[in-house]
Formats: C-alpha cells, structure tokens, sequence
C-alpha cells in the first residue's frame, strides 16, 4: 500500500511537467480548470489525456480518466485525481 502523501508528490510533479507549473504552485486543492487553466471540456483533453497516460506509466495502473471527468466540477482537484490513483493501486 502507498503511502497517500507519496502519491500526492509523484502526481502532482506528473501534473507540474505537463502544464508548465512550478510544483509549489500545485496544491491538493488546485483545481485543474481554475488554477491550472486546463480544458477538461476539449474533446481530445490533451494535457490532462497526457496526465493520465504518464500516471498510468508511472504507477503501472489503468486509470479510466472518464472517472475524473464525471466528477462534479467542484471536485475536479488534484487531491481527487490522487484519491483515485491512491484506490486503483490498492486493488
């Protein structure tokens, strides 16, 4: 089992590399459309598809990011997208 802390850290350094944010811009509670500026609406979601793909890499899991986007906007944080690598590990 990981540790939801050391989670945290990879995802959000995954999520820094992919929107050009500094990591310490990155909080549990950044919420991807209102402070990361990404477009979760666009059909392709190419940055956050990208998230997920290196997640996924990077965790060796199968994350459905449909998951993600079916989420309620309000919850479309980062602390959310940890929460559900942190569960998709632990099957």
């Amino acid at each position: 089992m990981t540790n939801s802390t050391e989670i945290f850290n990879q995802v959000r350094e995954i999520v820094a590399l992919e929107t050009n944010h500094e990591e310490d811009e990155i909080s549990p509670d950044s919420h991807f459309v209102d402070d990361l500026s990404i477009d979760l609406e666009d059909e392709n979601n190419g940055i956050f598809k990208r998230i997920v793909a290196r997640i996924n890499d990077e965790f060796d899991i199968k994350l459905d990011m449909n998951l993600f986007l079916d989420e309620e906007s309000e919850n479309q944080v980062v602390s959310y997208l940890t929460e559900l690598v942190k569960d998709e590990i632990d099957l």
